[in-house]
This record gives structure tokens, C-alpha cells and sequence, in this order.
């Protein structure tokens, strides 16, 4: 159609972004504490002149939305968006305030009802994902993260040790200390008796599930790998600080 009855007057649009209307909200920060570690984090960037990126990854499982806060873990109803649980994965300690922060940097992995989380100057944790009950708790404080399968949970610590913890208690199972200091990446499990992490040099390290052993070892560049690999199918991606993504399928030698 014309434009009152004027074909010069017509042109064509591109338009814009529909209206998207929130179902719910929900905050995320909903305690005294965390409130003021999110203060203090935003004016300590503002000073540094440096932008604040969020990457609080929400989990959705069904009806259920599974997040992370400075401090805790929080589930939300899909729905209705009602707080269904909200649980502290660790108690800050020590004197001063810096020393008093509890920060999880890690987002949750959910393993047959049960939520797995980790943070820095924090612990690793396990929690039910019905109501929000600790089930158990280890001393092992992480920045990179985990990973876990029905068996075992990896997670990498803050000495940049690999950890194997029983799944169902938290026990040690295995610690691999050789790659001490090289700011490794959360573990991906790969397959059943393989799992993998990044370094700052950009190499990726190949770990037995068994017992931690070193596999083998390879670099993708020469850009840090911070971010966690993703597996699908097999196939490992692995994303580098310098935005560099690249896809690896092991083939390991057939055993004599």
C-alpha cells in the first residue's frame, strides 16, 4: 500500500525489537551481605574504569530455575518466579573485609537431583535440588569451577590442583598437583575415563577419571584458556581469552 496514495512517500524498514513484557523478576541479591560485596565490587571497577560483564549462567531444569548469587545458591520457580530455596554454600571468615569475601565464580551443575556448586574463599558443595538441603560439604575453594557425572565431581582449586571427589559423601578420591600454578580451567568430563583442562599457555591437559594420571597434553595457542571446555558429542570446544574457538575429537591409540 502507498502511503497516502504517494509512491516517493513509501520506504522500506527494517522495524524494530518486539515489546517483551517480564513474566517475573526476581532478585538475585537479596541479603545484607551480598548486597554490599555487589556494591563494593561495582564502585571498585567504576574506579579501575573497567566494565563490570555479568556471567551468572541461570540453570533451568524443568519447572525449576537454578541460580547462583554472590554468596548462595537460589531456586525459583519457572512460573510463578517464587523463591523455592535459597542456600549459603559457605559461613565468610577471617578479620577484614577482603578476607570476609565469599564469592562463587562458578556456575551450578546439576547431576540426577543433586546441585553441585563451588566458589572462591568458599567451599565445594553438594545440595538438593528439591529442597535446598546440604548434603555435604568439602573445604576445597575454587575461581575455575567443576564439573560431575552420577560417580564423581572434578573440580579445580585454587592452587590450580584437580580434585576427584565421591559424588555421594565428598570424599578425596584423587588430587593431581602437577599442574600447580598454571590457572587451569574448570574440568570437562570427556567420556567415562578421560577429562580435560585449559591453562594459561593455552594448552589443554588430558586427565585419567580413574586416578588423575596425565594422558597427554596439547595446545590449541597461545592464548590463556579460562573458560570451562565444552563437550557435545564428543567433540571438546574450547573457547581462548583472545576469543579463538576451536573443536577437538580424541582419538586415543587402541590398547594392546
Amino acid at each position: 500500500t502507498m502511503f497516502r496514495g504517494n509512491a516517493q512517500r513509501n520506504a522500506v524498514s527494517r522495524g524494530s525489537m518486539p515489546l517483551l513484557n517480564a513474566r517475573w523478576r526476581v532478585h538475585t541479591v537479596n541479603n545484607p551481605s551480598d548486597e554490599k560485596l555487589v556494591r563494593d565490587r561495582a564502585q571498585d571497577y567504576k574506579n579501575k574504569d573497567l566494565a563490570a560483564l555479568p556471567v551468572m549462567a541461570p540453570l533451568a531444569i524443568d519447572n525449576v530455575v537454578l541460580m547462583r548469587t554472590p554468596q548462595r545458591l537460589l531456586a525459583v520457580d519457572f512460573v510463578s518466579g517464587k523463591r523455592i530455596w535459597e542456600t549459603a554454600i559457605a559461613t565468610a571468615r577471617g578479620r577484614s573485609e577482603l578476607e570476609r569475601v565469599v564469592d562463587l565464580d562458578a556456575d551450578p551443575v546439576l547431576v540426577e537431583g543433586v546441585v553441585y556448586g563451588a566458589g572462591f574463599q568458599s567451599e565445594t558443595a553438594a545440595v538438593s535440588e528439591f529442597t535446598g538441603v546440604t548434603l555435604w560439604k568439602r573445604e576445597i575453594s575454587s575461581y575455575a569451577g567443576l564439573d560431575a557425572d552420577w560417580r564423581q565431581v572434578y573440580v579445580t582449586d585454587a592452587e590450580d590442583h584437580v580434585w576427584a571427589l565421591d559424588a555421594n559423601n565428598g570424599a578425596t578420591l584423587w588430587q593431581q598437583k602437577q599442574l600447580h600454578a598454571r590457572r587451569l580451567s574448570a574440568p570437562a568430563i570427556v567420556s567415562f575415563d578421560t577429562l580435560v583442562v585449559g591453562d594459561l599457555e593455552g594448552y589443554l591437559h588430558w586427565l585419567a577419571t580413574e586416578d588423575g594420571r596425565m594422558l597427554a597434553r596439547n595446545r590449541v595457542g597461545s592464548d590463556a584458556i579460562r573458560s570451562k571446555p565444552v563437550v557435545v558429542d564428543g567433540v571438546v570446544y574450547v573457547l581462548s581469552d583472545s576469543g579463538r574457538l576451536a573443536a577437538l575429537r580424541p582419538v586415543w591409540p587402541d590398547a594392546e
